[in-house]
């Protein structure tokens, strides 16, 4: 019945509703093969009502409020298998706070997926929209399993791209997956909650052999603000996940290798933990993080069937530094970031598997 399903995942959407519904409103009204399919998170504002009353005789508008937060893996996952049930060929992952810049970006998103079979999933440029300049241009992954944002708060020169991301992965707030890989390789773990389950699946993807498109046109607009109060919130999720990521991905002897300097990260990250009085935190993580032993060993399982590349080919994927623009740290720049680069070039020359 419809060609593209975009599956927006809502949770206290009142203040951006009337915003978000006017960007996408023109690029829908030409489209009757795109349906928008709205889950929304158990909001406890008024977001419920409003989306009622804005998608009232709308025939490519479906609406499914869950009865409680699922997060961003199990929530997406809902949207995706009524995606499914529509006979969707593509569907694209919009943040709720993410916002359309064209009128025709729906086309451009679908485009890349369809002039090449081995490309799984792919997002485009996307701008900040406070200050127009790049919020991603695809996020830069190093081995040791730490995700960001690649050229942030750089201004976007369309030169400077290609149509691959050739190392890390496309940021899930605005991200199109093709739905019959997505079936081959599986859904969002939903055990991940929020949080690197989108590093996760495009993980999945390269294992099996696929691309991570890249389209290079500013499309999208985000309304980010980093604010290093509010990573409290994100911190515990990120940690752990992080960690569910290396120890399902990698095989036996390539995490033996990578351990020492993966311990060698853990310490800065658990003293940086401390000065921020996130140290709990930190410590919930890896207890959570163990409580989880069993889903990995069962993920380790589920990627081995899928599994086409070697870790060789995976750690070309995967950058060797960590660079925050908001955080200017000397101890990551000048010692942290060298030991890992040196450890990088020595996991070159030994992993041949």
């Amino acid at each position: 019945m419809y060609k593209t399903g975009i599956i927006l995942l809502t949770y206290n959407f009142e203040k951006k509703a009337e915003l978000f519904f006017s960007k996408i409103k023109t690029s829908l009204e030409k489209r009757k093969d795109v349906v928008l399919i709205i889950i929304d998170n158990n909001s406890s504002d008024n977001t419920k009502n409003i989306i009622e009353n804005r998608i009232k005789n709308n025939g490519n508008y479906l609406f499914i409020k869950n009865k409680e937060n699922f997060g961003f893996a199990k929530g997406n996952n809902i949207g995706i298998k009524k995606a499914k049930e529509l006979d969707c060929k593509f569907v694209i992952l919009l943040n709720d706070d993410a916002y359309p810049i064209n009128d025709d970006w729906i086309e451009k998103f679908e485009n890349i997926l369809e002039k090449n079979e081995k490309i799984a999933c792919a997002s485009s440029i996307i701008l900040n929209s406070n200050n127009k300049k790049i919020n991603s241009a695809g996020i830069n992954l190093c081995y040791n399993g730490i995700g960001y944002s690649r050229d942030l708060n750089k201004e976007y020169k369309k030169e400077n791209y290609t149509e691959y991301i050739e190392k890390g992965y496309a940021m899930g707030t605005a991200l199109i997956i093709k739905l019959k890989i997505l079936e081959k390789v599986g859904y969002f773990k939903e055990e991940y909650f929020l949080y690197h389950e989108d590093s996760e699946i495009q993980l999945r993807f390269i294992l099996s052999g696929y691309k991570i498109g890249f389209i290079n046109e500013a499309l999208i607009e985000h309304d980010y603000n980093f604010n290093s109060r509010s990573g409290k919130n994100k911190f515990y999720y990120i940690e752990r996940n992080r960690l569910f990521n290396i120890f399902s991905q990698y095989k036996i002897k390539t995490l033996i290798l990578i351990f020492p300097i993966i311990i060698f990260w853990e310490i800065g990250i658990i003293l940086f933990s401390v000065k921020n009085r996130w140290f709990k935190l930190k410590i919930k993580a890896y207890k959570d993080f163990l409580k989880n032993i069993k889903n990995i060993k069962e993920w380790r399982k589920e990627n081995k069937k899928i599994r086409v590349i070697k870790d060789r080919e995976l750690l070309k994927h995967m950058n060797y530094n960590v660079k925050f623009s908001e955080i200017d740290n000397i101890l990551i720049k000048f010692i942290a970031n060298p030991i890992s680069f040196i450890y990088y070039l020595l996991l070159k020359i030994i992993i041949w598997w």
